[in-house]
């Protein structure tokens, strides 16, 4: 495989865990915003045409596994320099009393709503490229 001038061959080109860790904590936040995405709900699914997005503030996700499993609530904040996201119910309280928001992974959210994103239409509202027009038969 051909690497271009400048482009990051970290994680195709390595199975090592120090060196894809390295990636990780070296991306720029471009790259770090993709790695925060989450699955979608099967219907979403069928509506972008997409198994996956990246989590965005406002987003209404569900909590897979872990301690605040089977809880809903809407994404508060996504942290792209510890890779995690905030979700409005998921609540522990501190030594000294004060409540904040439990940070969690990504991939143990699932996205049943999301908020509306200019860059991806949904599948159906997708412009059909028209076929192009057939050549005229030449005449013997």
């Amino acid at each position: 495989m051909e690497w271009k001038r400048g482009q990051r061959k970290f994680v195709d080109a390595t199975r090592q865990p120090r060196k894809q860790r390295l990636h990780a904590y070296k991306a720029p936040l471009h790259e770090r915003q993709r790695m925060v995405s989450a699955p979608l709900a099967p219907d979403l699914r069928k509506k972008f045409n997409r198994r996956s997005l990246p989590l965005r503030s406002g987003d209404k996700v569900k909590v897979l596994s872990g301690k605040f499993r089977g809880l809903q609530g809407k994404v508060v904040r996504v942290d792209l320099s510890t890779l995690k996201a905030h979700v409005e119910n998921a609540i522990i309280k501190k030594t000294g009393g004060r409540e904040e928001f439990y940070p969690l992974y990504p991939s143990t959210l699932l996205i049943v709503e999301a908020v509306e994103r200019k860059d991806l239409a949904p599948a159906a509202a997708k412009p059909a490229t028209a076929p192009a027009p057939a050549a005229p038969a030449a005449k013997v």
